[in-house]
């Protein structure tokens, strides 16, 4: 995720997408749980959450182009059901061919990262609920 922190142009496999919000989401619940014992930890939390921002609509962007979807399509989480879609495309399968973003090195196969896929998503949900 923060090797191509600004890369907005590039691809992002399932893999390479559901290992960055797995490592994200647990940073911010260590430090979220950080923040409830000592106050101290405030401007961590917080400096963590601002920076990583940009670097995770970037991913998002990559990964919804590697799915030969424009990245305005991140504008659906705005919408009251928009997430829904999303999460959906964030677990399919890469585009190879007919991909108008180009071409990308990597094969990942959607049987081999549901499980990952499950987990990372299964996490945040638990993240959120729990925070």
């Amino acid at each position: 995720m923060w090797k191509n922190c600004v890369n907005f142009e590039d691809r992002t496999t399932v893999r390479g997408f559901w290992m960055a919000v797995l490592f994200n989401n647990i940073v911010a619940f260590i430090l979220t749980m950080l923040m409830a014992i000592s106050d101290v930890f405030v401007i961590p939390c917080v400096l963590y959450s601002l920076t990583s921002l940009i670097p995770v609509i970037a991913i998002c962007i990559r990964r919804l182009l590697d799915l030969d979807k424009s990245g305005y399509w991140l504008f659906f989480v705005l919408a009251p059901f928009g997430l829904i879609p999303l999460l959906v495309w964030f677990c399919s399968g890469s585009v190879y061919e007919g991909n108008r973003f180009g071409t990308t090195r990597f094969n990942s196969n959607l049987a081999t990262y549901a499980i990952l896929s499950f987990f990372s998503f299964s996490f945040t949900v638990i993240t959120i609920i729990f925070i």
